[in-house]
């Protein structure tokens, strides 16, 4: 059997066709990948993330998926550096010695996912191993992004470990960093964690959520809660519409919202979010934001046209000035993948 030919509730030809022997290429053209843009960690990080979420794949498809994309990180690791690198070459060359905190700090959160998610196989094994090998060379992150995204993999560690080490005390800093950085830059007008918005924004406001439940402490809970809601209000126009935030307002301070470029990362992030609140409070915003979100996928955005295809697990890479983006990179199959199954899971749970 090859990759492509197990039965599953959800496509992933789109994955299989980007994955080599190497890992999982990070674009292509059209659905063509392309060979020029090499590898990186980050997408190889999220790849073996979903073969570790995705149950209703047959394991041994699993398994196979995620040897490739364990490899990747494994090789990742620079001992001289202590970090993992992130892009490679086609030619599997790396083209840097460390890569950057954010990429460093999703790929931790993807070996503790691994772990918890491969029970008994050798994936798991694989992932604590390195996982105990790597963490102590981890400071403090001057990345909200990069302290959320470690806060969301200590706190898998935490509730999968009989013995957690240091994941508790690395949840608590980063958690109180992540409230800080928020209490600095939020105002009655600007709910944020950042004097501006970037990619990935939801996971902020998820690991906060993430936080003040695992450590009991309710003002970070509800920081989780009111940056989201503010983030969902500036991220839904007219009939309902969710409009992510754009890469033309990426870093620009206190920016009024733009329309282009908007990318299927953010709408997969949102759905995650609003799952993580509606396990939290029972508002109502959080189903109806986490639709939105997943419909933009299926038409319902500012292009009025479908981003990714559930037949062939295939996903374009955005909404531009344009129109749609047809190239159908790592990043957006992934986001694709993600949000099918995270939407399933929060339709669901029962909130009567």
């Amino acid at each position: 059997m090859t990759l492509s030919e197990a039965a599953s509730n959800f496509c992933v030809d789109g994955l299989v066709r980007m994955t080599d022997d190497t890992g999982l290429l990070q674009h292509s053209r059209f659905n063509v990948p392309d060979r020029a843009h090499g590898y990186c960690v980050d997408d190889n990080a999220r790849a073996l993330m979903l073969t570790a979420i995705a149950h209703d794949l047959p394991m041994d498809l699993r398994l196979r998926l995620a040897s490739r994309y364990a490899a990747f990180l494994q090789d990742a690791w620079n001992e001289t550096s202590r970090s993992f690198r992130n892009f490679m070459g086609y030619d599997r060359r790396w083209l840097e010695c460390a890569g950057s905190q954010d990429s460093n700090g999703r790929t931790i959160w993807a070996l503790a996912v691994a772990e918890s998610q491969f029970p008994d196989t050798s994936v798991s094994q694989w992932a604590a191993t390195l996982l105990d090998q790597v963490i102590g060379h981890f400071a403090m992150p001057n990345s909200p992004r990069t302290a959320a995204f470690l806060i969301l993999a200590m706190d898998q560690v935490r509730r999968f470990r009989d013995n957690p080490g240091p994941a508790p005390d690395l949840l608590a800093e980063c958690a109180d960093y992540l409230l800080r950085s928020y209490q600095t830059h939020s105002s009655d007008r600007w709910g944020w964690f950042e004097p501006y918005l970037a990619y990935d924004n939801y996971r902020l406001s998820e690991a906060m959520i993430c936080a003040g439940n695992a450590l009991g402490k309710p003002e970070m809970a509800a920081a989780g809660l009111s940056s989201l809601r503010w983030l969902a209000r500036r991220q839904t126009v007219a009939d309902g519409i969710f409009r992510p935030v754009a890469t033309e307002e990426f870093g620009i301070s206190h920016a009024m919202p733009a329309i282009y470029d908007q990318q299927p990362i953010e709408a997969w992030a949102a759905i995650d979010a609003a799952l993580a609140a509606s396990l939290s409070d029972q508002d109502e915003l959080w189903v109806s934001h986490a639709e939105a979100a997943f419909a933009w996928f299926t038409g319902a955005n500012d292009a009025r046209a479908v981003v990714a295809n559930k037949d062939t697990g295939e996903c374009c890479d955005g909404i531009g000035a344009g129109g749609i983006n047809l190239n159908q990179g790592a990043e957006s199959i992934l986001a694709w993948q993600f949000a099918q199954r995270r939407i399933t899971t929060l339709r669901s749970l029962d909130f009567s």
